[in-house]
């Protein structure tokens, strides 16, 4: 989903994909080499609930149903976009339904022309019914041919064919009385209020309507690339431009605005603002529409305002019961609330919906499991999310620190980063094989990689960090000060200015005080880190505030600033966060307070935090 969890569509990268990051290392990725969790797949049985694997729980007994990708039947690849769209547009309406249990959309792409039997594709998403369709678009005209398949008896529960003339309120008409035939065949009643879902239309301009799909085909890709979004916007933007009081597309511009800001692609007060404004007139439009509900919520989201956005989160909810990206939404707000036992229960229901969607393992299952430090639980979802998306590097990295955090040991993420490609150069996994080098206290190893590093500065989603503060870091390992402090002031100089450009970008604070630390400047160092401090965001205590909190435990730990160190990584390991006093062990930048009488005691206080046994 790209709605809350670093918001928003879950996918291979989220935006909440970073959220948990550890204290120490922060994001990366590998292929896995630790042993995997024998996690069950699912059949024909009710979806359960419960476990990372699916294996315990409460059933689910609604009827279900899996509407595979529509074959595009013109041959041309430009209505590749307009099948999908529309194939979208059915689940959309069907997951209205509150009676049906209806699989969501990143699930059954996967089965796209596949050749496996109807039954073996039912069981792999856990359901009775397909419903599979075909669509031919030949100029003014639309025909549409659609079967519901009992994956049991492999019989047709029901089908239909529609020859219409090519206009939206024709393929809308055609969308709600798909959704309610296959209701009816399962023998699931439609509200008043669903039917009237259904059947509203979003505009009657059919080529609004056709931008509108172009739009979202572009959303829809895999990723979270900067130009797949611009090209959405613009698409999006075509739509308005023909129909202003166009909700849907409102709703969904105010989206691109969200993430283009979340995902500091464009980092303004006016992409903000943007997103506000859209929002705001979507919902005023069409005050019942789920998804300006949902945009709603997401701009609540951004700005740290979760009790909000968690309201039109659940506004939105009751109008799409079956939408999983607005269930993982919904999990995604309560994390950063630390209502976790609501965390649990929405991984529990978007699993349910969307059993194969890596990111909800990985994600809104790995990182909760890992900040309840549940590490066997943990280590389970993402080795499901592994299954399902081999090449997922960063639940190979998090599975990794899993064990560094729950056992204390670097074997296994070390196997892991040996098996990192090495022609990704990316900072999201450059940053981990260099934090790596510096927990084994390796310094050539840190110089060998800042050197091979593509990008002068790690910049992700939760930290800035210049390559000269790791430089320095290297340089003091090896009792080399003058070299030490040399690199310290390069970064100074890199990052003073920024401050003033971007006061409220804690991560800069953040690596301005290590500099400041480096260089012996305590009191700064102190005052960098109790700024980043201050701006976390509102109710975010429970996660983000977390991170900043141990990334600012770091600076005043390689200050010596041994009472404040010690005040900041209580609320760390009393609070909901991976870390352990394991990791706190192997971390160089404590060493200054390592032998503090306060630091020996929290230590063994806190030893054998684990959950597990």
């Amino acid at each position: 989903i790209r709605d809350s969890g670093e918001t928003g569509r879950q996918r291979v990268r989220g935006t909440e994909v970073l959220i948990i990051a550890a204290l120490l290392v922060i994001a990366g990725g590998a292929l896995t080499l630790l042993p995997s969790a024998d996690v069950p797949q699912a059949g024909n049985q009710p979806a359960t609930r419960g476990s990372p694997g699916g294996s315990m729980g409460i059933p689910d007994d609604r009827p279900s149903v899996a509407a595979l990708p529509w074959l595009n039947r013109s041959g041309q690849e430009e209505d590749a976009y307009f099948t999908d769209g529309i194939h979208d547009e059915i689940l959309t309406r069907m997951s209205r339904i509150r009676g049906l249990r209806v699989i969501s959309r990143q699930s059954v792409v996967q089965f796209r022309e596949s050749p496996l039997p109807t039954g073996e594709i039912a069981a792999a998403l856990g359901v009775r019914s397909i419903l599979e369709g075909a669509l031919l678009r030949a100029g003014d005209s639309v025909r549409m041919n659609v079967q519901l398949i009992d994956a049991e008896t492999d019989d047709y529960a029901w089908a239909a064919s529609y020859d219409r003339r090519l206009s939206v309120a024709n393929l809308l008409t055609i969308q709600a009385e798909i959704a309610q035939a296959v209701a009816d065949a399962l023998r699931t009643r439609v509200t008043a209020e669903e039917q009237e879902g259904l059947q509203r239309l979003g505009t009657e301009d059919l080529e609004a309507y056709v931008f509108f799909l172009q739009g979202r085909s572009y959303y829809l890709r895999p990723g979270y690339h900067e130009d797949d979004f611009q090209a959405a916007e613009v698409l999006y933007r075509r739509a308005l431009a023909l129909d202003p009081d166009f909700a849907l597309a409102r709703a969904s511009l105010s989206r691109i605005h969200g993430l283009m800001y979340w995902e500091r692609f464009d980092p303004s007060v006016e992409r903000l603002e943007a997103q506000r404004e859209e929002a705001e007139a979507a919902l005023r439009l069409q005050p019942g529409l789920p998804q300006a509900h949902a945009a709603i919520a997401w701009t609540h989201y951004v700005r740290g305002d979760f009790r909000r956005a968690l309201e039109e989160y659940e506004a939105a909810l009751a109008g799409q019961p079956n939408d999983a990206e607005i269930v993982a939404s919904v999990g995604y707000t309560h994390r950063r609330l630390g209502d976790w036992d609501e965390v649990f229960s929405a991984f529990d229901e978007a699993t349910s919906l969307d059993p194969r969607n890596p990111n909800h393992f990985y994600d809104l299952g790995g990182h909760s499991f890992g900040a309840t430090r549940q590490y066997a639980e943990a280590v389970s979802a993402y080795d499901r999310a592994l299954t399902l998306a081999p090449d997922l590097h960063d639940a190979a990295v998090r599975k990794g620190l899993v064990y560094v955090h729950w056992q204390g040991q670097l074997d296994s993420l070390r196997a892991v980063m040996d098996a990192l490609p090495t022609e990704l150069r990316l900072p999201e996994l450059e940053h981990p094989r260099v934090e790596m080098a510096l927990w084994e206290r390796d310094p050539g190893k840190v110089l060998r990689l800042l050197e091979a590093s593509s990008d002068p500065i790690f910049d992700t989603q939760v930290a800035y960090l210049p390559k000269p503060l790791y430089a320095a870091w290297a340089h003091r390992l090896r009792g080399d000060e003058t070299s030490a402090r040399a690199a310290f002031d390069s970064a100074r100089a890199i990052l003073e200015p920024l401050v003033g450009d971007r006061p409220d970008d804690e991560r800069i604070l953040i690596a301005l005080g290590h500099a400041y630390a480096g260089l012996g400047r305590v009191a700064d160092a102190g005052r960098s880190a109790s700024s980043a401090v201050a701006l976390r965001q509102p109710g975010a205590d429970a996660l983000s505030g977390l991170q900043t909190v141990g990334a600012a435990s770091r600076v005043v730990g390689q200050a010596g600033l041994a009472e404040e160190a010690v005040r900041y990584l209580t609320t760390i390991l009393e609070g909901n966060s991976p870390v352990s006093v394991h990791t706190l062990a192997l971390d160089p930048l404590l060493d200054p307070i390592r032998a503090n009488p306060g630091f020996q005691a929290l230590l063994e206080r806190h030893s054998g935090g684990s959950r597990n046994p």
